[in-house]
């Protein structure tokens, strides 16, 4: 019995524990690499990270019982050594008409630009920088804590092509919405609590939403309701019965309370859209 899974190595290896019969898993989801398969009770797990970054070949000797032996190899795909010409030629055509409007230079990074972090990410915060100064009145930024993104380097021009890597969401408008104090601090103990629990079986998502305009202390070994304290909101400490005016794209934040979409920017409009 073979699992395809997009749960993640850890979930994956608790599923191994609890449930027999699994010969082996397929893990996805965490961007893991097993080198070497692990094995977790009589299940294998093989993990072949993201991206495209690797081919895994899994070899299997079987018998009646299931698998008696297994061998793992990883491929790297490397660029230099495919044959590209096709595939370079397929991409250019596609390119050619949108050309102009994807790489014509916005601006140039000052810092390292990049979204692949477990709490914060120097994208998240031009992000938030953005959404504040559109709309000044917000308060409070989310962003989601997605890993896609080419890192934009310091002195890089930056494109609309690298705006879409990090913001491109098929739900990708900006909602705001008032939240007070306490939903907020709720929210970061609901959202640490998803990514830290020490129980596989609860953990949701791999990495902690980006917030603009807020600041704590997180402790992720603390208990659930008690790993965020010493929340802050622009500098002064976050009153739980204050409303704030909150902005969130690209997740689940955009469904809180009464939710606006701010559409598409016209020639004349200062609404924002991600994308």
């Amino acid at each position: 019995m073979v699992l395809l899974s997009h749960n993640g190595m850890q979930l994956d290896a608790a599923l191994a524990e609890r449930v027999r019969g699994i010969d082996l898993i397929l893990s996805g989801h965490t961007h893991d690499l097993t080198p070497r398969p692990w094995r977790v009770g009589r299940t294998w797990i093989v993990a072949g990270s993201a991206a495209g970054k690797a081919l895994m070949r899994v070899d299997l000797k079987l018998w009646r019982e299931g698998i008696a032996n297994l061998r793992a190899r990883v491929l790297p795909v490397l660029a230099e050594h495919l044959q590209a010409e096709d595939v370079e030629a397929f991409l250019r055509a596609q390119l050619a008409p949108h050309r102009d409007h994807l790489f014509a230079p916005l601006a140039v990074s000052e810092t390292l630009l990049y979204k692949r972090d477990t709490l914060y990410s120097t994208w998240d915060q031009l992000v938030g920088e953005a959404v504040k100064a559109l709309y000044p009145e917000v308060e409070v930024v989310f962003s989601p804590a997605v890993r896609w993104g080419t890192t934009v380097l310091p002195g890089q021009a930056i494109t609309r092509d690298h705006l879409y890597a990090f913001t491109g969401f098929t739900y990708p408008e900006l909602y705001l919405f008032y939240l007070r104090g306490e939903q907020i601090k709720g929210l970061l103990e609901d959202i640490a609590s998803n990514v830290f629990t020490p129980d596989p079986f609860y953990q949701q998502g791999g990495d902690v939403s980006r917030v603009y305009g807020l600041r704590y202390v997180l402790d992720p070994d603390a208990p659930t309701g008690e790993r965020v304290r010493e929340v802050e909101a622009n500098g002064k400490p976050l009153d739980p019965n204050r409303r704030y005016l909150a902005a969130a794209y690209g997740g689940r934040l955009q469904r809180v309370g009464e939710a606006k979409p701010a559409t598409s920017p016209g020639p004349s409009t200062r609404s924002w859209r991600a994308t």
